[in-house]
């Protein structure tokens, strides 16, 4: 029994720590991207982020369902990049969680798919924000 308290205590610590280093880092760094790749063309990729980001998410939630560690870190990966290139700094950072996974374990897996959600729920609408701006 007190092995497994270990255990738990271990990942609580490894998630507390994850969540402390996310906290510090910017949700959507639009004016940056804006200045390395251009307003119009910022504006064009922005339009279809929210629905993007919904498919992303369905495709990491049955990953992290079927256990699929490869799956995982091949779509977090693609999915970090896209972060990367959308300014979405804190959801990369998160993404790159899933591409350096060298295990799988499920309460991670799920932890972290869990906040993601929520960044990619406040990015939409940061987005959606960007986009209402850029067609007024």
């Amino acid at each position: 029994m007190k092995k497994i308290a270990e255990i738990v205590d271990r990942k609580k610590s490894q998630m507390d720590t994850i969540k402390e280093e996310i906290d510090t880092i910017p949700h959507f760094e639009i004016e940056s991207i804006k200045e390395q790749l251009g307003a119009d063309i910022v504006a064009d990729i922005l339009i279809d982020s929210p629905e993007s980001l919904e498919k992303a998410y369905k495709t990491l939630s049955a990953l992290v369902a079927s256990s699929d560690l490869n799956g995982l870190n091949s779509a977090g990966h693609k999915m970090y990049g896209t972060a990367v290139t959308l300014g979405l700094t804190r959801l990369a950072h998160m993404l790159n969680y899933f591409t350096q996974m060298k295990s799988f374990d499920k309460r991670t897996a799920r932890s972290l798919l869990a906040a993601i959600k929520t960044e990619m729920d406040l990015v939409t609408v940061l987005i959606e924000a960007e986009n209402a701006k850029n067609q007024s």
